[in-house]
Order: C-alpha cells, then structure tokens, then sequence
C-alpha cells in the first residue's frame, strides 16, 4: 500500500539528511517537506533528497497552531496514509511503517521515532518515544488546539484526541 511521509520544516538543515533518508528507506512513494519560512537550506537539501516541498503559510504555527499546519501539509500528500515525521527526528526501524498500513486494524498507529545523537543531553527524557504519528487522512486529523495537539477520530469511531 502507498503512503506518503511529510516532514513539517524550519531552519533543520542539521538534520534533515537522516530524517529524510530513513524516510525513503520506509518505501514511502513521497516525501513531502512543509516549510514555514525557512532561512538556512533546508529547502535545496530536501529537493536534492528527492522530496517534494509545500509551502506552510507563517501564520499557521502561531495563530493556528501546530495541528492546522500538519493538517495542511498533509492536504498536500499524494496518498490517502501518511505519516508525520518531525525534522529533527528519524524511523528508527523503517519497515514498521509499511507494517502497520497493511494490517488496516486502525486508522491511525504508534511508532518509535528517535532524536539524533548530538542532541541526547537536550532531548535526554525523549530519546526513545513513541507517538502516534501513522494514519489515513481520510479518518483521522490533527486537533486544532494551539498546544499539545493530539489526532481526533473522525469516522464515526469513538471521538477524542489522542496523541
């Protein structure tokens, strides 16, 4: 089954090659880069990675908030499964992604993302976690709270947010 990954991106230009190529190795038919503005290189090093670039409009992340940006990036995906990839995070293992879409219990699922090794003293209590970060657009959406945006069911499954 095809999903995309989309990477929601400002200023990540330090992180953005193992983000990106773990994203690739999940055998994902798209990699979609959101960028809010960014003014180092992110933008050229993800179009030579071979991703496709949205433009998030800057008002989304501090009027709108985190939920309506992922929202709109993922508007912008070619696939009906997407998954949501912070740009400063990488699959740890890549074939759960393409795992956990074609078992079609749920639609949306928990995989463990990691932070690079040259940020551990800083994410230390993140360093191994688990977010929900998999699911069909077409059911799930990402809340528009302006802090801890979680997904919301949206197919007649019980209702609420979780992250």
């Amino acid at each position: 089954m095809q999903f995309s990954i989309y990477i929601p991106a400002r200023n990540i230009a330090p992180y953005i090659d193992k983000c990106v190529k773990s994203a690739w190795d999940t055998g994902a038919s798209e990699v979609v880069i959101g960028d809010n503005n960014s003014g180092d290189n992110t933008r050229e090093l993800a179009l030579a990675l071979g991703c496709k670039i949205v433009d998030v409009p800057n008002e989304f992340y501090p009027i709108y908030g985190y939920g309506a940006a992922y929202n709109y990036i993922a508007k912008h995906c070619s696939n009906d499964w997407v998954v949501n990839l912070p740009g400063d995070t990488y699959i740890h293992n890549p074939q759960q992604i393409q795992t956990v879409i074609e078992s079609n219990k749920s639609p949306y699922y928990w995989v463990s993302l990691y932070r690079p090794e040259d940020d551990v003293e800083h994410y230390k209590q993140y360093f191994d976690f688990i977010h929900s970060r998999v699911y069909d657009r077409r059911k799930v959406r990402w809340s528009l709270d302006l802090l801890h945006e979680g997904l919301v069911i949206e197919d007649g499954s019980p209702k609420g947010k979780f992250c």
